[in-house]
């Protein structure tokens, strides 16, 4: 502890003449309780204005909890797995220019691991070293006692591994069971909208794209501490939340320009208007493409591209509206590569028609062929088919540098191929630093693909040892 910084209470209170000031905790219920069970504690100026972090200490070690809920007149925190069993007095860091550690004359009992299941079974997943044989108590844990006071730890603690297994339907069952005993979790929100949008569960995806905003709008209101220590973790809590804003709003703005309904349609653009209706992404609920929309309604459209390329098969008008739609919706991506593919022959054989001169035959090309192109790059990579995806969307960039949310993606999927093609011990370790390269250039759009492009560049340094 930093016996310099810290000062009692009592003492404090009785030398100031301003004590209404002066954080004052008086009451905390329970009194005694087992690590993550939730507290709360109650007294008056507890307000994030005059207190900024909690402790539980010993007076050899401080150890921060969460805090749940705070307002000013209580704090509800919960007690966390590295606090000590034995009785620990509360302590709060003041905010302000010149924070102190004041002691509150409040205490706490953590008890002790009871000779009971599930605590035993606590204790085992704390002491174990091997990552699978923790997993498989963990999810003990959470199927036996999903009402422990430990329970949300435990799906904290599971989250992150299924995630990186991509094991998507328990990402959005755990984030959920998460969410419902933390409700502001910043990063529960975000994987369960991540795994929704992986499995295409459209109403998880509506209800989790509002629900991941209003949670990160809530986050990116954390006043900025005093403290020059906690700067970098303040900046990179604001940072995530601002990209959760941001992707929220591309997720919420993408849903509305897809839904063929009106009505619901409209609920979807008034989701987004009244959460931000200056917001970067509402004119993306008209459905832009990188390609002129069809003047009709896009379901009629592509019924009629469909009947017509019955007897007019390599009408690239045709085979583009389909594709586009398909792509879009993100149905049947092996029609979309077959008619992407044949969009690309066409554009190279076909010569120019009688009613378009040379200039806008080019321009036409040019579009076609860079829809095309990246279309076929994003399909192959999604089929894992890495080298095929890479060689495609090398040859879009140049055509679609005018369109930045194809371009943000392509860039996404050529530093994804380029790590997929370096790892393994087959791999060509040269394509690292590709790698490297095109996620630096999607971290530098303002994008929904900045923070995965921000993942493959960790990946690469730690796998590859390049910055």
């Amino acid at each position: 502890m930093r016996h310099a910084l810290t000062i009692s209470l009592l003492s404090f209170g009785l030398a100031l003449t301003c004590q209404a000031q002066v954080p004052q905790m008086s009451t905390v219920q329970p009194d005694s309780a087992k690590v993550g069970s939730v507290l709360r504690v109650d007294g008056r100026n507890l307000g994030k204005d005059r207190v900024e972090k909690v402790y539980l200490t010993d007076h050899t070690l401080d150890v921060m909890v969460k805090v749940l809920d705070q307002t000013e007149d209580s704090i509800e925190f919960s007690i966390p797995p590295s606090a000590k069993p034995g009785r620990l007095q509360l302590l709060v860091k003041t905010a302000g220019k010149q924070p102190m550690l004041l002691e509150q004359p409040v205490y706490v009992t953590v008890q002790d691991y009871p000779e009971s299941d599930d605590g035993i079974l606590l204790q085992r997943i704390q002491q174990e070293p091997t990552p699978s044989r923790k997993q498989v108590l963990l999810e003990k844990y959470a199927a036996q006692y999903s009402e422990g006071s430990s329970i949300a730890w435990v799906y904290e603690q599971l989250l992150p591994i299924y995630r990186d297994a991509k094991e998507y339907q328990k990402v959005i069952a755990i984030g959920n069971a998460l969410l419902a005993v933390d409700p502001n979790n910043l990063d529960a929100v975000q994987d369960v909208l991540r795994a929704a949008e992986a499995t295409g569960a459209t109403e998880l995806v509506r209800v989790f794209s509002q629900r991941a905003w209003d949670i990160a709008s809530k986050a990116v209101q954390t006043p900025k501490p005093t403290d020059p220590d906690d700067l970098a973790g303040w900046n990179k809590l604001i940072d995530f939340a601002n990209e959760v804003l941001s992707y929220s709003e591309f997720v919420m703005a993408t849903q509305a320009a897809n839904e063929p309904d009106p009505v619901k349609r409209a609920a979807l653009v008034d989701a987004l208007r009244s959460r931000n209706p200056n917001s970067k992404f509402m004119a993306n609920t008209n459905k832009q493409r990188a390609t002129d929309p069809p003047p009709i309604d896009p379901e009629k459209a592509v019924v009629l591209a469909e009947q017509g390329l019955v007897n007019d098969p390599n009408n690239e008008n045709f085979l583009l509206t389909v594709a586009d739609y398909k792509f879009t919706h993100e149905k049947d991506f092996p029609l979309v590569l077959t008619y992407s593919l044949r969009i690309l022959e066409l554009m190279r054989k076909k010569p120019q028609p009688a009613t378009l001169s040379a200039e806008e035959w080019e321009k036409k090309k040019a579009r076609f062929t860079g829809w095309a192109s990246y279309a076929a790059g994003v399909v192959y990579g999604k089929q894992g088919r890495y080298a095929l995806s890479d060689r495609y969307l090398r040859e879009a960039v140049p055509l679609i540098r005018e369109t930045p949310r194809l371009l943000a993606a392509a860039y996404y999927y050529l530093a994804y191929d380029n790590y997929a093609m370096a790892f393994g011990e087959l791999g060509d370790k040269s394509r690292a630093a590709e790698a490297v390269k095109y996620s630096k250039l999607c971290a530098a759009m303002d994008s929904p693909y900045r923070p995965l492009a921000r993942e493959t560049m960790e990946s690469v340094r730690i796998y590859f040892n390049l910055q």
